[in-house]
């Protein structure tokens, strides 16, 4: 990612996660960072990478990144001094979410907002202090997938949009309450696909359930996500979608 003047990558160099910036005109190592993230590839995914797969953020003058094992760190974007750690490794589990941590962590309403977990461990996502990493709301329900939580407004409410491994969630992306979900199984758990909001459509898909839209709207003060069309001809993988 990009910012700063600087280009911020997060790597790897088995057993170690790197964080390494890059000045942006000149091509140079700024600084680089390491740390342990060991961990055993399932059997049926030795061929992939092992990540990292989480594109990190940078916001006020930090750098967050998200390991495929389910580190959390905080770096000093200028100097790269880690600032802290949260590490949610115990509710990583590779056994059937063979790429382990993917979402992306996101900024909402000046909270770093990061979904963790496994298919076997459950899942969680948390509103955290950017300063400090405590927990100031958190979520639990499925598994996370591998697309990442994106932030919509629907009417005048900021909400919270991204897959588990079964389902579509939508929560208040102040609080972290649950507003609305809908099933999107996949028998493999591979709901990778990031979601994308048009401002009228909430457009999914996902490998073996076709490209989908859904219009999430109050009717007496529940939310609801209703789906409007499906295509079974066009499904995507691995490639998220974009508005035009």
């Amino acid at each position: 990612v990009v910012a700063t003047g600087r280009v911020f990558v997060h790597s790897r160099q088995d057993p170690s996660e790197i964080v390494t910036a890059i000045d942006l005109e000149t091509g140079k190592t700024v600084w680089t960072q390491k740390y342990d993230a060991a961990y055993q590839k399932n059997q049926y995914a030795v061929r992939m990478g092992k990540g990292p797969n989480a594109t990190p953020l940078v916001t006020g003058g930090r750098v967050f990144t998200l390991g495929a094992t389910g580190i959390l760190n905080a770096w000093d974007a200028a100097s790269g001094k880690k600032l802290w750690e949260q590490n949610y490794t115990k509710q990583v589990d590779f056994s059937k979410l063979f790429c382990g941590t993917a979402a992306s962590p996101v900024l909402a309403h000046g909270l770093v907002v990061v979904q963790v977990g496994s298919d076997i461990h459950g899942g969680r996502i948390l509103g955290l202090d950017p300063a400090s990493g405590a927990t100031k709301w958190e979520w639990k329900g499925p598994g996370p997938g591998y697309a990442s939580p994106v932030l919509i407004t629907v009417a005048t409410t900021s909400q919270l949009v991204t897959m588990t491994n079964s389902s579509i969630v939508g929560l208040d992306a102040r609080t972290g309450k649950e507003l609305w979900s809908v099933a999107f199984p996949d028998e493999w758990h591979e709901n990778i696909v990031t979601p994308v909001w048009t401002g009228r459509h909430l457009i999914v898909s996902g490998t073996r359930q076709g490209t989908q839209a859904y219009t999430i709207a109050q009717t007496g003060g529940a939310w609801q996500a209703k789906q409007v069309w499906k295509v079974t001809e066009a499904s995507m993988y691995m490639s998220s979608p974009v508005a035009g």
